[in-house]
Order: C-alpha cells, then sequence, then structure tokens
C-alpha cells in the first residue's frame, strides 16, 4: 500500500492482499526474487496487536510467494524520519520472522536507518543475519555516501560483516551524492566510488 498503511493496518489487508498476490505473480514471471513490504505505522496500538495483525495478514500472502519462490523483504523505518512506524528495530522485526516462519519473509537491513535507531551495525548483523535479505547502504548523517569522509560509519568493516555472514544477495546502494550541482558524470562517480569502498 505505503509506508503509513501496510501489515499492521487491519483495515487494508484485504486490498493489500490482493496487490501482492498480484505483484508475487508479476515479480516471479519477470525473474525478480525480492518484492518490498512495509509494516505500517503504529497509531496506538500496543505492540503484540501490530505483531498479531502483521502476522494474520502474511499468512494470508506467504504460501503464493512461497509456490511462487519470491521473498517479501520488510522495509524497517527510523521513526526520526517516518514518525509512527511500527517496525523501527531490528528485533522487533525479527519476532515477526519467528512468528511467521517462512522462507519467503524477511527483513531489508537498512543500514542508515538502523545506525539512526539503533546502532551496532556489524554486531546486529552477527547476531540476526539469517533474517536479512536485503540490505541498503547510506551514510550517516545526511544519507551521502558510504565512503563521505564526514559519515561515521566504517563500511568496509560492515560490508566484510556481510560477507562473513554468508550472505550472497545484493547490497544496494541507497543515498544522495553529496556533490553538487548533480550531473551524470557526479553521479557515475559518486557510484565508482561507493562501489569501490563496499567491495571487500
Amino acid at each position: 500500500m505505503d509506508f503509513e498503511n501496510g501489515l499492521v493496518t487491519a483495515s487494508v489487508h484485504d486490498e493489500l492482499v490482493a496487490r501482492y498476490l498480484k505483484a508475487i505473480d508479476l515479480a516471479a514471471d519477470a525473474g525478480y526474487r525480492n518484492l518490498l513490504i512495509a509494516g505500517g505505522n503504529r497509531r496506538g496500538m500496543d505492540v503484540d496487536e501490530g505483531l498479531t495483525n502483521a502476522e494474520n495478514c502474511l499468512k494470508r500472502i506467504l504460501g503464493h510467494a512461497e509456490k511462487r519462490g519470491v521473498v517479501l523483504a520488510m522495509a524497517m523505518g527510523n521513526t526520526r524520519q517516518h514518525p509512527d512506524y511500527f517496525f523501527d528495530s531490528a528485533a522487533l522485526g525479527v519476532v515477526l520472522c519467528k512468528r511467521v516462519g517462512s522462507p519467503s519473509f524477511g527483513l531489508i537491513y537498512d543500514i542508515y536507518h538502523r545506525q539512526m535507531m539503533e546502532g551496532n551495525i556489524r554486531g546486529t548483523i552477527r547476531k540476526y543475519h539469517e533474517y536479512f535479505v536485503y540490505y541498503h547502504t547510506g551514510g550517516v548523517p545526511g544519507r551521502n555516501e558510504p565512503g563521505d569522509p564526514d559519515q561515521e560509519l566504517n563500511y568496509p568493516a560492515i560490508c566484510r560483516a556481510i560477507a562473513d555472514s554468508g550472505y550472497k544477495g545484493y547490497l544496494a546502494q541507497e543515498y544522495f551524492p553529496k556533490k553538487r550541482p548533480l550531473t551524470k558524470d557526479i553521479i557515475t562517480a559518486s557510484l565508482r566510488e561507493s562501489l569501490h569502498v563496499c567491495d571487500v
């Protein structure tokens, strides 16, 4: 649906399920493995209610995802930029993974968001890597290049932790190039340097 109306939002479940059953087929037919899904906003609900809502919704979708070989990858947000988002920690996302127990559901570990919310990036990767089906980069602060000298994360060390976990998927470069004005040459050079920083 959108970032605000997702798995925890019971009122949109029927529409969300219908959309995802179609989207799973589109993804599978096109040869894609991962499909983004959002958790939705809390709107005053407690943790157990939100987890139960999300579990109930996923159980209506995951059988089809398993048959088609598609993994629903749930975004975990940071409530400094996405106020009220329900899944704002890796640990809470892992609880949902354990509750649904499906190989077709996992988490997007967005390094930028996780640093903003909880830090301990390498420790969290080592602890929960089996639940992370996709990774995003981004320098903190500013969500600029992972090699930006003004940001606080050690991306070569983080990428070694990801590689050491046995992960074989994509590492998405999800950031805003710092240099302006943005031109094709600046974007290309920025991406080339970011790939170099993360190539371990």
